[in-house]
């Protein structure tokens, strides 16, 4: 249809609406009064002297609903163009679980804390002064890393330490020094970190703000007493909401089990019961909170070792590793970021013959093994994951048991090493840390 043939399809409507329906009721009156007034006389109208044109245009009516709609489009439009603006001004961060793409490595040496870039080698000392900084650990997104600081003249006492991922920004996380802080970390939104340390004579799980706005909590774990544990991971926030603390605890003289805090509530729940005279070790959450990871063995024993895993809930306990050839297996065990493997310790004779494995948490391989560097007898790592899982890297001590991961400022590693989690092809790394090393996560 034309322009012209819809104008003429639509003319007697519009018409129609130019003309009342009925007569006002005033008419006669009005009539009656312009009879009595002369007609203006025709030379005083200008277009009989003037040249010109009359035109008249007669449009359709706008709908007040189509105005409203144009202008709501038009807002959202606007909106995402500066939201667009605004996230392209913006950092992108990583999910706090789950695989990631590699950012940078940071370690301490010599009491001052280092990054290093895992493809040039680089490294740039972004922390340091007269005190002693030690353990970086960055946070779920990347952004900022916690550390602990002492002075040479009060050690053994401590305070946590966040700053930015530059080592700049620095706040005192923990309101008052802390008495043997042996692990720590950032919770999943990052508002807070967790530490173990003694209060009052006692192992404890204490929290406190990221950005030192308020005190350090002591939380009540029902009675029972948080165990100090050589290889324990430490208390850990559960993915991916935090709502939870996965720690490992006992009563006095019983075994120690394995135990999650409400944090909300401060219910204290069971996952694994103590089992005399089975002794528990290294409970770990699975990157998605589903599953719990940990290792069990007979105290009695020279080393018979079991890594496990069991569901959230206290369910559907079974091992992860079904071969009979080895006798010692699940010590320092860390999840990919992918939830798919683990890589713990695996010795086929004793304690002090070690070696590592990378195996499949669903049981589908036997995994992938990480023989020492040539001339060890025996290797103890922590070992850390790529974001990416595309490599291992991990402080390795040879020849010797580690007493504690959180003690490793007093002694001198042998070889740092990167290793590839699919062949076991071990590389050294061109820098040499203390208490080993923390991977930047950032966004894919």
């Amino acid at each position: 249809m034309t322009r012209a043939e819809r104008f003429e399809r639509d003319l007697p409507d519009l018409l129609a609406d130019l003309v009342s329906p009925a007569p006002p009721e005033d008419l006669a009156d009005a009539l009656s009064a312009m009879a009595s007034v002369r007609q203006r006389p025709a030379w005083t109208f200008p277009l009989r002297w003037l040249p010109g044109r009359l035109e008249i245009s007669i449009a359709p009516r706008m709908s007040w609903r189509l105005v409203g709609l144009l202008a709501i489009v038009a807002i959202v439009l606007a909106a995402m163009v500066i939201g667009a603006l605004l996230a392209g001004s913006r950092r992108q961060l990583p999910p706090p679980f789950g695989p990631a793409a590699n950012g940078l490595l940071i370690y301490d040496a010599d009491g001052d804390i280092f990054t290093a870039d895992p493809v040039t080698g680089a490294t740039h000392r972004i922390v340091s002064g007269p005190d002693i900084d030690t353990r970086p650990i960055w946070s779920r997104d990347g952004t900022r890393f916690v550390f602990e600081r002492t002075r040479a003249d009060a050690r053994p006492m401590g305070q946590l330490i966040v700053a930015g991922a530059r080592g700049d920004h620095l706040v005192v996380a923990s309101t008052e020094p802390l008495l043997h802080l042996r692990t720590y970390g950032f919770s999943p939104d990052g508002r807070s970190v967790i530490a173990t340390a003694t209060v009052g004579f006692t192992e404890s799980i204490v929290v406190a703000p990221s950005d030192g706005s308020g005190p350090t909590r002591v939380l009540d774990l029902g009675g029972n007493v948080v165990i100090r544990g050589d290889l324990d991971p430490g208390p850990a926030y559960r993915p991916p909401d935090g709502d939870e603390i996965l720690f490992m605890a006992q009563r006095s003289d019983d075994s120690p089990g394995i135990y999650a805090v409400d944090l909300s509530t401060g219910d204290v729940r069971t996952i694994v019961r103590p089992r005399d005279p089975i002794y528990l070790f290294d409970p770990t959450w699975s990157p998605d909170g589903d599953r719990v990871a940990y290792g069990s063995f007979r105290s009695s024993d020279n080393c018979t070792a079991r890594i496990h895993l069991i569901d959230a809930d206290g369910s559907h306990d079974r091992r992860v590793d079904l071969r009979t050839d080895t006798q010692c297996d699940g010590l320092g065990h860390v999840w990919s970021n992918d939830g798919s493997r683990l890589v713990y310790s695996r010795s086929r004779s004793r304690l002090g013959d070690l070696n590592w494995a990378v195996v499949p948490v669903d049981g589908s391989s036997s995994g992938v093994e990480i023989p020492c560097p040539l001339g060890y007898t025996s290797c103890w790592s922590r070992w850390e994951w790529a974001p990416n899982d595309s490599m291992l890297v991990g402080v390795i001590a040879g020849g010797r048991v580690v007493p504690s991961f959180a003690d490793r400022g007093a002694l001198t590693p042998e070889a740092d090493l990167m290793v590839d989690p699919r062949t076991g092809v071990a590389t050294p790394i061109p820098w040499t840390t203390t208490t080993g090393l923390s991977w930047q996560r950032t966004a894919p």
